[in-house]
């Protein structure tokens, strides 16, 4: 088993929410967005969507007022 696999299952078993987000930036370097990257059930059950609702997608497209 790969050091990959490895993390996928330690995250797929893990009790508490846990979401993986790619941070951008615009050229002065400031955070402008977050792309959701990967989520563990446990955070699929505390936002009550499953995650091919908002993997992929960036935060403001989820949540625009933020």
């Amino acid at each position: 088993m790969g050091d990959k696999e490895r993390y996928r299952l330690l995250l797929r078993h893990l009790p508490d929410a846990f979401a993986y987000y790619r941070i951008m930036t615009d050229e002065q370097g400031d955070v402008v967005d977050c792309e959701i990257v990967e989520v563990n059930p446990a955070f699929e059950t505390m936002v009550g969507l499953e995650k091919e609702a908002y993997l992929g997608k960036r935060i403001t497209e989820i949540y625009p007022a933020i």
